[in-house]
């Protein structure tokens, strides 16, 4: 059965968030009379045996199509399965455990709906954030003054970053597919970033990318805690491995700088926090470790690599030594209270951690 969207949620040892992702979804699908237009389909990627589910929750709903992939098969295989699996027009990528405002459906199919002359490859929509109990209202897009981009290069320039964020993610399926399958992008599997991987290239071949200006959810922070996985290997390790890959892809020499350009700003802001965490904390962790894969990949741009390294040697440095340096360099980047401001937020970081007997790691 055809439907206009698909809302496509990759899911793993989580059924309490799924089932109430999943219910808040069907919920505004029925108060907007769209259970022939948008479909649910999830991809579940359970491998813990006490948190495995058998979709009979969903059994009832004929627009919710529940698939089980006996085992973690990985989340770009999950992403790939769902976006080939899905019946509608569009693709809305949803993670299983964001906080999705009442207005969510109902914009999304009205847009699509409404689309008239104006052609949408692209759909993405302001999103929030709740970090220490406060809400932000549009996190991701701060100072967005043009909301239609017929050129998918301009778009990129400005907002490629947005794409991490893969809840914000709206595309029109057939067109990806084919981009997808012309790149061999569903057998480049890139770990956590293959949604971002799929979307910046198809973005910036294909274009007409529309920004509704309107908070449809929000990014909820507030019930993670930033572990080693998810504080290095995401923003650091998969950043990289993602403009590896996009290189290879005939992606605009522009677009690339730019990209190149935030991903270098992360090595760094990311780096010195990880060298104040060492400082002040007890934290074991060896990020040295993780940034010397970075100098290590050849495929790289050198003056990242560089960056890399810089942050390596100060993690390698005695602490006494190091504390001094990096307090240099806050000041030296106009911001004399980065040190401390960083300093506490790794101290209560580190306490946070230490009082949970699991910690609960980012997908």
């Amino acid at each position: 059965m055809p439907y206009l969207l698909s809302v496509c949620i990759p899911t793993r040892n989580r059924p309490h968030a799924l089932q109430k992702t999943v219910e808040e979804i069907q919920k505004q699908v029925v108060a907007c009379q769209a259970l022939d237009v948008v479909e649910i389909l999830i991809s579940d990627n359970t491998d813990n045996n006490e948190m495995k589910i058998d979709g009979s929750e969903f059994k009832d709903s004929k627009n919710v199509r529940y698939m089980s992939n006996n085992g973690n098969i990985g989340y770009a295989r999950s992403v790939n399965k769902l976006i080939l699996e899905a019946h509608g027009e569009y693709v809305w990528l949803l993670a299983d455990d964001d906080i999705i405002l009442e207005s969510a459906v109902k914009s999304i199919v009205d847009c699509l709906n409404n689309r008239q002359e104006k052609v949408i490859n692209y759909l993405t929509f302001y999103s929030g954030v709740i970090r220490n109990g406060v809400r932000d209202g549009n996190f991701y897009f701060k100072n967005c003054s043009q909301h239609y981009f017929v050129d998918g290069r301009a778009f990129l320039e400005k907002y490629w970053l947005n794409i991490i964020f893969i809840s914000v993610n709206i595309f029109h399926k057939a067109t990806v597919i084919s981009h997808a399958e012309k790149y061999a992008l569903f057998q480049n599997i890139n770990d956590v970033y293959q949604h971002a991987l799929m979307c910046i290239s198809f973005i910036h071949k294909f274009g007409h990318a529309q920004i509704m200006p309107k908070t449809l959810l929000v990014d909820s922070h507030a019930e993670k805690i930033y572990t080693s996985y998810n504080s290095v290997k995401i923003p650091v390790l998969d950043y990289v491995k993602l403009l590896t890959q996009l290189k290879n892809l005939d992606i605009d020499k522009r677009c690339i700088t730019e990209i190149k350009k935030d991903i270098d700003s992360s090595i760094l802001s990311n780096g010195l926090r990880f060298v104040i965490r060492r400082i002040e904390t007890d934290d074991e962790f060896d990020y040295s470790a993780e940034y010397l894969k970075v100098i290590k990949n050849e495929k790289l741009y050198f003056s990242s690599r560089v960056k890399a390294g810089f942050i390596y040697l100060l993690l390698k440095f005695n602490k006494i030594l190091s504390k001094p340096i990096v307090k240099a360099i806050c000041i030296l980047r106009g911001r004399k209270n980065l040190y401390k401001n960083i300093r506490q937020e790794n101290i209560d970081w580190y306490e946070n951690l230490k009082k949970k007997e699991k910690i609960k790691v980012s997908y």
